[in-house]
């Protein structure tokens, strides 16, 4: 068997955020260069251009009741630093 019978493998980029839609635009365009597939998770309390966005560029989009936090895990290093 060759390499001409692999079948190809795509990448799919997964992120939950609550960031601002501008800076979700910047990382949305970043990961645009190597994805195939872009899913973003917006937490239910971002400004909702952050929704709007996600959902107009992002493959695959949900809104989410996160609390306002992401990962909740960054605010014990948040603390503790």
């Amino acid at each position: 068997m060759g390499w001409s019978t692999v079948p190809a493998v795509g990448l799919s980029v997964c992120t939950v955020t609550n960031a601002s839609p501008e800076r979700l635009e910047r990382w949305l365009l970043h990961v645009f260069d190597f994805a195939d597939e872009v899913v973003v998770t917006v937490d239910a309390t971002s400004p909702t251009a952050t929704a709007a966005l996600a959902q107009e560029l992002a493959d695959v989009c949900a809104v989410a009741e996160l609390g306002g936090v992401a990962n909740p895990a960054y605010l014990d290093r948040a603390v503790s630093v």
